[in-house]
């Protein structure tokens, strides 16, 4: 993130990469692209560490059959990574904004990101698009009027 300090109501984003460094596998919505689930969530954190929402959750839009072209084959050596937008102090879902404050975030990248498109049926990614992979770095923002 290049600024930790943010304005209410103002869109901002995290740049995130991930390294291969161990075999090849297949990544599924790499890019977040919103058309599709996406493979995990950008979670928000209060100043005491207890989890407030999604940044990134879908609440509602246009929506795309997924296929074979939402994974990609990573090579081991290989790098993948995209900004992930979202606004300030806005949870999706949230009845209320958040107030200024110290806040937390963290990318949460679930199951799916790691599956095969060959193996996991649409009607069977429910369950992996809820379970958790792995977890980024946690990274301390606060946000300002």
């Amino acid at each position: 993130m290049k600024q930790p300090r943010l304005r209410l109501g103002e869109t901002s984003s995290v740049n995130y990469t991930f390294y291969n460094t161990r075999s090849s596998y297949w990544v599924y919505n790499w890019n977040f692209i919103s058309l599709v689930p996406l493979p995990g969530q950008l979670a928000i954190y209060d100043a005491e560490k207890r989890y407030l929402g999604d940044l990134i959750r879908f609440t509602g839009g246009s929506r795309t059959l997924v296929g074979s072209n939402n994974w990609l084959f990573l090579n081991e050596g290989s790098h993948v990574g995209t900004s992930i937008r979202f606004t300030v102090g806005y949870i999706p879902g949230a009845r209320n904004r958040l107030p200024p404050g110290r806040y937390f975030i963290q990318l949460i990248l679930a199951g799916a990101f790691f599956s095969n498109p060959q193996q996991v049926r649409w009607d069977s990614k429910a369950a992996i698009l809820n379970s958790e992979a792995i977890r980024s770095n946690v990274i301390a923002i606060e946000v300002v009027e």
